[in-house]
């Protein structure tokens, strides 16, 4: 898809950064309930709570994000899902990710998938990735929503980009079941907020597509 870093830097900032945030909303919710005099019951206290993380998230730093919902719940091997994206910055490292959600009656413990991306030079290299979900056990990775689970995948951390332009990745179930019971897939692009000169983006060499297996969180 595009070279990697692989630095592996620890985040102590971008946690301080974002319990910085909800300890402003924090403070801003105990000022209003001070000088208010709101009277909230506990339901009222934690859908407050709920919203301030709600806000905390949003505050991301995304310079691409995008769902799309698979019809009928059934993603077919004809069905491939386009994500259009531009790349202003080829000195920012930026963070690659995936989000797909499917139901509780999901038949695999994992999930192939075969990616292209479409470079702006109109060259399309071409990836298969597989993504375990659950643990052998048949336990869920991911989070828990109603009948739903939603698994992050770290498609390519620490990774930069050579060209600027307008980036497409398509991506493919590669499973051998036609009909696949999935409910949605989000890609995003985040900004690290890291530039190629505070990471070492000559360490390492690209994993072999076929056999690299991508982290679910």
């Amino acid at each position: 898809m595009c070279e990697n870093a692989f630095s592996l830097q620890a985040r102590d900032s971008d946690i301080k950064k974002y319990f910085t945030k909800i300890q402003a909303n924090l403070d801003f919710l105990m000022y209003l309930c001070k000088n208010f005099q709101f009277k909230m019951s506990i339901t009222k206290f934690f859908l407050f709570i709920f919203l301030i993380f709600i806000f905390a998230s949003c505050n991301e730093n995304f310079i691409f994000e995008k769902k799309k919902d698979i019809n009928n719940q059934q993603w077919t091997y004809q069905d491939s899902i386009n994500f259009d994206f531009e790349i202003k910055d080829t000195f920012k490292i930026y963070n690659l990710c995936l989000e797909v959600e499917h139901p509780d009656n999901y038949p695999y413990q994992n999930i192939y998938l075969m990616t292209h991306t479409k470079f702006p030079t109109g060259e399309r290299p071409a990836q298969r990735i597989n993504v375990d979900l659950a643990k052998n056990n048949g336990e869920w990775f991911g989070e828990k929503t109603g009948k739903k689970y939603t698994h992050r995948i770290d498609l390519q951390p620490n990774a930069y980009f050579n060209q600027a332009g307008n980036y497409t990745l398509t991506l493919s179930q590669y499973m051998r079941q036609d009909s696949l019971p999935l409910s949605s897939i989000r890609f995003f692009v985040e900004d690290t907020k890291k530039t190629r000169s505070e990471v070492d983006v000559k360490t390492g060499n690209r994993p072999a597509p076929q056999k690299e297996k991508y982290k679910v969180r």
